[in-house]
């Protein structure tokens, strides 16, 4: 690939006084497959096209002959656009303005006069330069995101871990005041966790809660959060608009994650959960501590009830207590 192609929409910006070589100038990176912009002979103007057009190089004259101080233009380009690269046209015999543009972070330099090759291979040699620190700035963001993303997740199931859903939670909080929406949260629980572990092992006690996961999460919308908040416990967040009942949406992800045993070798263990919930409308100011404490005491109730229904009776329930039996609906706190 020679240099005009792999150059071409890279925008240049030439800041030049003198016009004739600021012309040849141009001609040379037009030549090798750059978008230069005009040339801007003002400080002004210089600013301006920068703010409007953002080229990815800018050479820059600061040769002391000329009109314009390009030193100062420097050092405003550096204190608005830190990030743009500048190539510094010099006077070959000028230490002390060489020796001064080293100092505002040069992105090389171009001779001038200087024949056409070496002012063609000095911008050949800026421009490579800033597609390598381009790749390796972008590796490392890439990287930079990966670590973030698996320090916020729970090793075990891949989900949010507790740290990084309660931060989600509480910025939802914010966003449902905000937009004035309301918010919902689920307390899920895998029933029957310790005694798979203390049976089977912790192994198997590991595949059951990944198969629970997974089986909660074809329920989930892609802007839902689920999180572990440790052993047994999750969190889901659904905010937004609230497309169903949330007593639906229980039915649905107790349909979908007791459906079927879990398969781990030759065991086939029963997938079983609980399920407590919150909602905050959109006048209410609960905080994250209340609304997860508001969910946690409808999940308690829940399994009281369960565990009560499974318990022996030698005289049919009463009214009373069939009513306690049952699950509670929506909780909506009032702030």
């Amino acid at each position: 690939m020679d240099s005009a192609t792999s150059f071409m929409r890279r925008r240049v910006l030439i800041v030049e006084d003198e016009p004739a070589f600021g012309a040849w100038l141009r001609h040379q990176l037009v030549g090798l497959g750059l978008d230069v912009d005009r040339l801007t002979r003002s400080e002004a103007d210089t600013l301006a096209n920068l703010r409007a057009n953002q080229p990815d190089l800018i050479l820059l004259s600061i040769r002391r002959d000329g009109p314009i101080d390009g030193f100062a233009v420097a050092r405003r380009i550096r204190s608005s656009c830190d990030d743009v690269p500048i190539v510094y046209i010099v006077d070959p015999a000028d230490d002390d303005g060489i020796e001064e543009a080293s100092r505002l972070g040069p992105f090389g330099f171009v001779f001038a006069p200087s024949p056409q090759s070496h002012v063609r291979a000095a911008i050949a040699t800026a421009l490579n330069r800033l597609d390598t620190e381009r790749r390796l700035r972008s590796m490392w963001e890439v990287r930079e995101a990966s670590l973030l993303d698996q320090a916020s997740r729970d090793p075990l199931t891949g989900v949010w871990n507790r740290r990084r859903i309660t931060e989600i939670l509480d910025a939802e909080i914010a966003r449902a005041q905000r937009e004035h929406w309301s918010l919902t949260v689920l307390m899920i629980d895998a029933d029957g966790l310790k005694q798979v572990n203390d049976r089977y092992g912790h192994a198997a006690g590991d595949a059951l809660l990944r198969e629970v996961v997974a089986r909660i999460a074809t329920q989930v919308r892609p802007y839902d959060a689920l999180g572990r908040l440790g052993g047994d416990e999750f969190l889901l967040i659904r905010g937004g608009r609230q497309d169903m009942p949330t007593t639906a949406l229980v039915d649905r992800l107790r349909n979908a994650v007791q459906r079927a045993p879990v398969s781990i070798g030759e065991l086939d263990i029963p997938a079983r959960i609980s399920i407590g919930w919150a909602t905050s409308g959109p006048d209410d100011m609960l905080d994250r501590i209340a609304l997860m404490a508001a969910a946690d005491t409808v999940l308690y109730d829940v399994k009281r009830a369960a565990h009560e229904a499974t318990e022996p009776s030698t005289s049919a329930p009463t009214a009373s207590r069939a009513r306690q039996s049952a699950p509670k609906p929506d909780v909506l706190f009032k702030g």
